[in-house]
């Protein structure tokens, strides 16, 4: 049984990268979940709102870094043959991108008057701690997208299970010292800088990281432009079809309300980084087969069953065991929110398969009907402001737009993409 396991993953690039990542993400998921239950159960409730208030905002910082990490995916996985091309990329992007993230990180404090009356909190020390977190990924995110377009799998988990795990031991040792919220998030820059300084050293192995003279940006990467416009607004869209909920959650209902909001989306989520590493492998083998003009359905297929395959059986249980899911992960203190804990394991199914559909687009460069995005992000906020008395009528709100959003990209797919005399060409 090993062997005939051993002989198929050696015959599929996908299936193998996909173990690994999939085996990788486990261990990663692992400490990112820990990272948050143990927040959870050592804050409580009200303070654990506020944190997972702040971390929403991060998932806005992490915008342009989105952008960035598909950009390099694509191209590294195109060009990975020619080692000079990404290494030329990699210094180029280094470069543009500490003076543009520096003029970021400038623009986001100067929103701290906003953000605070937002949020409901008023330290200017948390908000600089997240910024200084989102400048220091900035440049991880080069190294590690650049791992995963070369497939180098292995080396890519390694580097994120070691991101999250010590997030977790030193977030840990922060609260415990008595830095509360404050420690848990100026954990996420010194992790942030540790994993930096192993993926560098990784990548050095493999690509060279010394740029060449007379090289221009044009020469190798004349529509980068285009296409990380495209990206931006896919990483918006999907970034606020995330996390707006629980930042309008924070404003519209009670401190303790909010915190229990903020434990059921934690839960939900894993739906979806239970089936990310298909998304992360998928990308790469599906841009180097579309640009060199081969076959890719069946990949693009098997990702999109083994999405629905987790996300089925993770809400299965969430359905069948919800008071015992969160009691065991969360504590009872959570346990008057558990009725809801399957709306969200719907909310996040959805999801899971609009985020795989956006970055199949974004492989085979179907840029268009990624802006169609941004009018049901305006739905989502719209339909929240007016619909939030309680925890359940906000993540109904959620399942309706992405209900509506996930109708459109798949009439869109099977009309323009796969065309029914076209799917098995």
């Amino acid at each position: 049984m090993i062997n005939k396991i051993k002989l198929l993953l050696g015959h599929s690039p996908f299936l193998k990268g996909s173990f690994i990542v999939f085996a990788g993400s486990i261990i990663t998921s692992l400490g990112a979940y820990l990272f948050h239950l143990s927040m959870g159960r050592l804050l409580g409730p009200v303070d654990y709102g506020i944190l997972e208030s702040l971390i929403s905002i991060m998932y806005f910082l992490g915008i342009p870094v989105g952008v960035l990490s598909l950009v390099v995916v694509k191209y590294v996985a195109q060009e990975k043959k020619d080692i000079k091309k990404v290494g030329f990329l990699i210094n180029w992007l280094s470069r543009k991108t500490a003076i543009y993230g520096l003029i970021f990180l400038i623009a986001f404090l100067a929103l701290f008057p906003v953000l605070k009356i937002l949020i409901k909190v008023d330290s200017f020390l948390l908000f600089f701690g997240l910024g200084i977190a989102g400048f220091i990924s900035i440049f991880q995110t080069i190294f590690s997208s650049t791992l995963q377009g070369m497939m180098k799998f292995l080396e890519l988990s390694i580097t994120n299970i070691f991101s999250s795990w010590i997030k977790l031991i030193i977030s840990i040792i922060f609260v415990i010292l008595g830095f509360k919220i404050g420690g848990v998030v100026y954990s996420i820059p010194i992790a942030a800088l540790a994993t930096l300084f192993l993926t560098y050293k990784i990548i050095k192995k493999y690509v060279p990281l010394i740029g060449q003279k007379g090289d221009k940006k044009s020469d190798y990467f004349g529509n980068i432009g285009n296409y990380s416009l495209a990206i931006l607004v896919q990483n918006f869209s999907l970034i606020c079809f995330f996390a707006v909920d629980i930042i309008l959650a924070r404003y519209f209902l009670t401190p303790t309300l909010a915190g229990q909001y903020a434990s059921l989306s934690i839960l939900g989520k894993i739906i979806f980084f239970a089936s990310s590493p298909i998304l992360s492998v998928m990308f790469p083998i599906i841009s180097e087969k579309y640009s060199n003009g081969e076959k890719y359905q069946r990949t693009f297929f098997l990702s999109l069953f083994l999405v629905i395959l987790i996300s089925v059986f993770i809400s299965f249980v969430y359905i069948i065991f919800p008071k015992t899911m969160i009691n065991i992960l969360f504590g009872k203190v959570y346990l008057s929110s558990s009725s809801n804990l399957w709306l969200f394991s719907v909310f996040i199914s959805i999801y899971s398969v609009c985020a795989l559909l956006m970055n199949f687009f974004l492989s085979i460069s179907k840029t268009k009907i990624i802006y169609v995005s941004l009018f049901f992000v305006a739905l989502q906020i719209a339909l929240i402001s007016f619909f939030h008395q309680n925890i359940s009528q906000i993540v109904l709100m959620n399942i309706i737009t992405l209900s509506l959003f996930l109708v459109c990209l798949l009439v869109y797919c099977f009309s323009n993409i796969f065309k029914p005399n076209k799917i098995y060409e």
